[in-house]
């Protein structure tokens, strides 16, 4: 997997503090919200483009994907804190891949 060490460390003592399945959450939460984003601007592209307006068209398709490569970043997260959280005190000959995109798994 990528590197981790962008994720909050959570205290033991601090039981108010999220762990990494709640980080794995909130990028799940967050790759949502981008692809929704994602879209609705593509939709929005294509109906420019229809009405002939395509520089608007080319802006709004630009922004998709810009919306589409956040919500990847957001997935890799969640990914990374997902196979973090599950394999912190696993066996050296067992990965737990439970919370993982078949394609995040693969990789």
């Amino acid at each position: 997997m990528g590197n981790i060490a962008s994720l909050p460390r959570a205290r033991k003592a601090d039981s108010a503090a999220p762990s990494a399945d709640g980080h794995t959450d909130y990028w799940r939460q967050e790759a949502r919200q981008h692809a929704q984003q994602r879209n609705e601007l593509l939709e929005k592209s294509q109906q420019a483009y229809r009405q002939n307006k395509g520089a608007e068209a080319k802006a709004l398709s630009l922004q998709g994907k810009e919306e589409a490569r956040l919500m990847e970043e957001a997935n890799r997260r969640a990914s990374e804190a997902s196979f973090a959280c599950n394999n912190a005190s696993a066996e050296a000959d067992f990965i737990d891949l439970h919370g993982l995109y078949v394609r995040e798994a693969e990789a």
